[in-house]
């Protein structure tokens, strides 16, 4: 994993181990309290997981999986194997507590009548008790993904479309189709053309 600016206090502290890699039974055994992963203080990790988007960000593309959405299978298809995000609103069930290492996942959902976007949450990792509480009702989301599936939906039956979620987060207050991390993708770019000196 590369390192953050999180990474070394993180590591000190035991909640990453080797390779930078997240010890999750470190943080269940010695850490959380028990309903789920994260509860307890948090150190921070919130922040790491942001600074790691943004270094995967800086070396993959995500497409628009929401703009893809609404204008139906034929522009999906084409996100099969590939990083995107998505903003919308979501469904999910609520999973109950207390949650532990054999919780089976949940789904969170966007539906229309053209498309069905399925994402494969591990509720261990919400990150805090007001997520698991958002959970179970329709929320909007910016939903960082891996798009595993794209199948066509057959007669009169919605477009499948099954993600791994990578990082799900409340967006901002108004509808801005662009992530944050492009960007700063756009910011490099100009720099290492010279369009802006630093």
């Amino acid at each position: 994993m590369p390192p953050t600016s999180i990474s070394p206090y993180l590591r000190k502290i035991g909640i990453l181990g080797d390779g930078l890699r997240f010890d999750q039974q470190f943080v269940r055994t010695k850490l959380s309290s028990g309903r789920y992963l994260f509860d307890y203080t948090n150190s921070s990790e919130t922040e790491h997981y942001r600074q790691l988007l943004l270094k995967v960000a800086e070396k993959v593309d995500f497409d628009d999986l929401s703009e893809a959405a609404e204008k139906g299978y034929s522009a999906l298809e084409h996100l099969e194997g590939s990083y995107a995000f998505f903003i919308g609103g979501v469904c999910s069930t609520r999973p109950a507590l207390p949650f532990n290492a054999s919780t089976p996942p949940f789904v969170m959902h966007y539906r229309t009548k053209k498309v069905c976007i399925e994402w494969d949450m591990d509720p261990n990792f919400l990150m805090s008790m007001s997520a698991i509480s958002r959970m179970g009702r329709k929320n909007r989301y910016i939903v960082y993904c891996l798009v595993r599936t794209v199948e066509k939906g057959e007669r009169g039956k919605p477009c499948q479309v099954t993600a791994s979620p990578l990082l799900v987060a409340q967006p901002t207050k108004y509808v801005h189709k662009t992530p944050a991390i492009a960007y700063q993708k756009q910011y490099e770019a100009w720099v290492r053309n010279g369009s802006i000196s630093i």
